[in-house]
């Protein structure tokens, strides 16, 4: 937790956007395992961020003040469909693995 995201993060709740903003602490157990051993994947984080609120664009575009600070995203708590959001999701591959 930065100052700076702690600032975005009240911008974004101010914006009347998003009607449910729930930031979680993780790590341990959790961090233990591989990040391609589950679904959930993104062991590393230290946070788990979750926003929610009715109308889709506005929480997209009050939230994408917050996407510099995220990397990856947990699976259940997405709702978009498109490509390159699901994609987020996945663990990272390295290219080496496969040769």
């Amino acid at each position: 937790m930065t100052p700076r995201f702690a600032a975005a993060a009240a911008r974004v709740i101010r914006s009347g956007a998003i009607g449910w903003f729930q930031l979680r602490s993780v790590g341990g157990a959790v961090a233990g395992g591989p990040s391609d051993a589950t679904a959930y994947a993104h062991r590393d984080a230290n946070f788990s961020l979750v926003v929610m609120g009715g109308a889709g664009e506005a929480v997209d575009r009050a939230s994408a003040q917050l996407r510099p600070f995220l990397d990856g995203l947990y699976i259940s708590f997405g709702s978009s469909l498109r490509p390159g959001r699901l994609a987020g999701a996945s663990p990272p591959t390295d290219p080496l693995a496969s040769a």
